[in-house]
């Protein structure tokens, strides 16, 4: 099994970092919904040093996380 960093290596887009930034957590929850129709409970988001921006999304009880994993392709 490969390392959780090369997994989020490989499914993880590289965003322009001057682009990402202005995208709020309300863009950022519809966008989830959009791409991978899944709700999203609550979204935290960090802007980390190198200027990207991270989102943390918490799913609704009514999934669960290595069904969701399995269904958007990390498993």
């Amino acid at each position: 099994m490969a390392p959780a960093k090369d997994v989020a290596k490989k499914v993880t887009p590289k965003p322009k970092p001057s682009r990402l930034p202005r995208l709020g957590q309300k863009k950022i929850k519809d966008a989830v919904k959009k791409m991978y129709d899944i709700q999203a409970k609550k979204v935290n988001t960090l802007i980390r040093p190198d200027g990207t921006k991270k989102a943390y999304v918490r799913l609704t009880p009514d999934y669960v996380a290595l069904d969701v994993a399995n269904k958007i392709g990390i498993i």
